[in-house]
């Protein structure tokens, strides 16, 4: 309430006469408060870009950042405002691995890719074990990793990697050569991926893939398999040259799991 308060300080009173609540006249002639002006309006008041408030100072070992990042990002084209959030999410992170992730992503979101990529580079090599950082120095190459042709730092940073980041990379080689049965073999693991995952959508790709496989044979597809109709799906958000490729919930989805 003392946000309420704060935030309507001044203003003047709400009428029938005079209802600035009122939407739709608003919309009718053109003059309604675009997304990146209410979220500029409103950034002194979310915590997510105050350092000091609780999201940080009580929530911090509970929450995924990065996940929360790459949610966000999605909505850049729509809001131009979020870049900007983005940007104070990286620095109240701090010298962290998902701070260096956020501030990659900003940098990424407003169009600056090689720069987002060698900060994630350097900040892979300074953190030396962080499977975020590592993994997404990865992810833009794993076609070559899988033909064996990627480079020397992808190739470290990819050999560091363990579990359902680890069975992605091995997917990937095995899914290039159409060496199904072995890429079967990893369906267990590859299902065991979380929505805050940073491999999560790579990790649906191959068990999709593996999905398509059984149907095209004829044969039923490993009960702990995620469907191809799961209503999680794959979205794209394409950020000047590079695509961010995201876990993104279907519109209706029922499936209870992290929101925006």
């Amino acid at each position: 309430m003392s946000a309420a308060r704060e935030l309507a300080a001044g203003a003047p009173l709400i009428t029938d006469n005079n209802n600035r609540m009122a939407t739709s006249s608003v919309y009718e002639l053109g003059c309604g408060m675009s997304p990146d002006a209410a979220g500029r309006i409103l950034a002194p008041y979310d915590p997510l870009q105050r350092p000091d408030s609780f999201v940080y100072r009580e929530l911090g070992r509970a929450l995924s950042f990065d996940y929360i990042a790459r949610r966000l990002a999605i909505f850049v084209p729509l809001d131009a405002s979020l870049a900007d959030r983005l940007k104070k999410m990286g620095a109240a992170l701090g010298e962290t691995p998902q701070g260096d992730y956020v501030r990659a992503l900003a940098l990424s979101v407003s169009g600056r890719n090689e720069a987002a990529m060698q900060a994630v580079r350097e900040a892979a090599f300074l953190r030396g074990d962080s499977p975020l950082l590592d993994f997404e120095l990865v992810r833009p190459h794993l076609g070559e990793l899988a033909a064996n042709r990627a480079a020397a730092d992808v190739v470290v940073a990819a050999e560091k990697l363990t579990g359902g980041a680890a069975a992605v990379i091995q997917g990937s080689k095995f899914a290039g050569a159409n060496e199904w049965g072995a890429l079967a073999a990893l369906d267990s693991t590859l299902a065991q991926a979380r929505w805050t995952d940073p491999w999560y959508v790579e990790s649906t790709q191959h068990t999709r893939r593996l999905a398509q496989q059984g149907d095209d044979a004829g044969a039923q597809a490993p009960a702990g398999r995620r469907s191809p109709e799961s209503d999680r799906s794959l979205g794209s958000c394409r950020t000047g040259g590079r695509a961010l490729r995201l876990a993104v919930p279907a519109p209706h989805s029922r499936q209870n799991g992290p929101t925006r």
